[in-house]
C-alpha cells in the first residue's frame, strides 16, 4: 500500500488513476468480445493514464528483493 500511496501522490495532478488490488486488467485482441478475452493479469497496483492506447508500460516490483523492472 505504501507504493500505491506514493504513486497516487505523484500522479495526483496528472490525468491518471491508481487502482490497488484486487482487480483484473483485461487485454483484448482487436475486435475481441469482452467474454472472449483470455489475456488477463492481476496486478497489485494498476495505474491508468490513457485508456485508449493500451499498456505502454508494465512495471514489476519485488520489494523484498528491492528489484524494479
Amino acid at each position: 500500500m505504501e507504493i500505491a500511496g506514493q504513486i497516487r501522490d505523484y500522479v495526483k495532478d496528472k490525468p491518471c488513476k491508481v487502482y490497488p488490488a484486487p482487480l483484473d486488467a483485461r487485454f483484448p485482441e482487436t475486435g475481441e468480445a469482452d467474454d472472449a478475452i483470455t489475456t488477463v493479469v492481476q496486478p497489485d497496483i494498476l495505474v491508468v493514464c490513457d485508456e485508449k492506447h493500451g499498456a505502454k508500460e508494465y512495471w514489476m516490483v519485488e520489494p523484498l528483493d528491492k528489484d524494479l523492472e
